[in-house]
């Protein structure tokens, strides 16, 4: 199964803040796609407020999360009027196809 990230980038002009809203897989072969879309939401609202929300991902690779919070925080701590921070949900999705597929295995 091949993983895709799906993201809308959300402007909020008068609170110049913009939310990356990602819908699709994240994983450690695709997280490094979101750092120029994360650059770009942060030049469009003057360097300030970048949410990368994942509440409502498809499916959240660990390894992924990982690097790509590791990522976000040394943006804020390199350039202080910025800050980047990463929504994850309570609970994070696995994914469905390995899930399916372990499921298989097992019968």
């Amino acid at each position: 199964m091949e993983h895709q990230l799906k993201v809308v980038v959300r402007l909020d002009i008068d609170q110049n803040s913009a939310r990356l809203d990602v819908t699709g897989c994240l994983t450690d072969a695709n997280y490094k796609a979101l750092f120029p879309i994360i650059r770009r939401a942060a030049s469009l609202v003057n360097g300030l407020g970048v949410v990368v929300d994942l509440k409502h991902a498809r499916h959240i690779d660990s390894d992924g999360l990982a690097r790509l919070t590791e990522h976000c925080a040394g943006i804020s701590a390199s350039e202080p009027k910025e800050t980047v921070s990463v929504d994850v949900p309570a609970v994070r999705p696995e994914c469905h196809a390995l899930t399916h597929n372990l499921e298989g295995a097992v019968a």
